[in-house]
C-alpha cells in the first residue's frame, strides 16, 4: 500500500491510494491524572476489528480497535503519563477495508498466536456510529434518501407479491370450477343392463357373505325370493 501511495498519483500530485482507500480519523486523547485533552489527525487506510473474549460481532471489534490508550509526556505532569481516547472517522472512502485482527505474541511463549474466536457480521456494514459529529451531520441527507428508496423497494416488492398472490387465487378458483361441473349422463347408465345388474349383485354378495339370486345353483326368476338370503357355503374340497 505504501508503494503504491508514492508512486499511483493524479494530476494533481494526490496519491490515488489516499482518495480511494483513504480513511481520514481525529484521536482524542485525555489524561485523566491532569485532564490533559490531546488531538491528533491521521489517515489510515483499513478499519481494524480487534478481536477479544468480549467480541462477537464486527462492530464490536471495530469500536476496540478505534481505542486508542498510550503514554505521552504530560507538560502539566512534568512526567510520562496515560493518555485515554478513540479515534472518529472524519471521512470515508469510497472503497472501505477491514481487517480481522486475528495474530497476536504472546510474550510468555515468545511466539505468534491465531484467534479462533467466531465473529459474525452482517452484508452490509453501517459505520454511521464510528463517524464523528461533523460527519454524522453531513450522512443525515443520504442516509434518508436511501431509507426511503429502501422503503419504496419493499413496498413495491411487497405490492408485486400481493398481485402474483390474487392471480395464482383466481386461476385456482377458475380451474375448481371447470373441475366441479358434472359431466352430462348417459341412458346406459340411467338403464343399466341385467349383465351388469347381475355383476353388482355378485361383488355385493361376496362383499357381505350373503347368497344373491345369481350365486345359487339352480335358481331361477321365480326362487329369486325365496333364495336371495340364503348363506353362501364353500364346497371346495368336500367329499362327494
Amino acid at each position: 500500500m505504501y508503494a503504491l501511495k508514492e508512486k499511483v498519483k493524479d494530476a494533481s500530485g494526490m496519491p490515488t491510494v489516499e482518495q480511494v482507500f483513504g480513511i481520514k480519523t481525529a484521536l482524542k486523547l485525555k489524561c485523566d491524572e491532569s485532564g490533559e485533552e490531546l488531538q491528533e489527525d491521521a489517515v489510515t487506510y483499513m478499519l481494524k476489528c480487534n478481536i477479544d473474549l468480549s467480541v462477537n460481532h464486527l462492530n464490536d471489534g471495530i469500536l476496540l480497535g478505534l481505542r486508542d490508550d498510550r503514554e505521552k509526556h504530560s507538560q502539566a505532569l512534568g512526567r510520562t503519563a496515560v493518555f485515554k481516547g478513540s479515534s472518529l472517522i472524519t471521512r470515508l472512502p469510497p472503497y472501505l477495508t477491514v481487517q480481522l485482527v486475528r495474530f497476536f505474541y504472546k510474550v510468555d511463549t515468545q511466539s505468534k498466536a491465531k484467534v479462533l474466536r467466531k465473529v459474525s457480521f452482517q452484508a452490509e456494514l453501517d459505520t454511521y456510529e464510528f463517524c464523528s459529529p461533523e460527519l454524522k451531520k453531513a450522512l443525515e441527507g443520504p442516509r434518508a434518501a436511501y431509507k426511503a428508496a429502501l422503503d419504496l423497494a419493499i413496498e413495491a416488492t411487497k405490492a408485486a407479491k400481493n398481485a402474483a398472490a390474487k392471480a395464482a387465487a383466481s386461476v385456482g378458483q377458475a380451474a375448481a370450477g371447470a373441475a366441479g361441473t358434472p359431466a352430462p349422463s348417459s341412458t346406459a347408465d340411467t338403464n343399466p343392463s341385467p349383465d351388469a345388474t347381475a355383476a353388482a349383485g355378485s361383488s355385493t354378495g361376496a362383499a357381505t357373505g350373503v347368497a344373491t339370486p345369481m350365486e345359487v345353483e339352480g335358481s331361477g326368476e321365480g326362487a329369486a325370493a325365496s333364495t336371495s338370503l340364503m348363506p353362501v357355503t364353500n364346497y371346495v374340497g368336500a367329499e362327494t
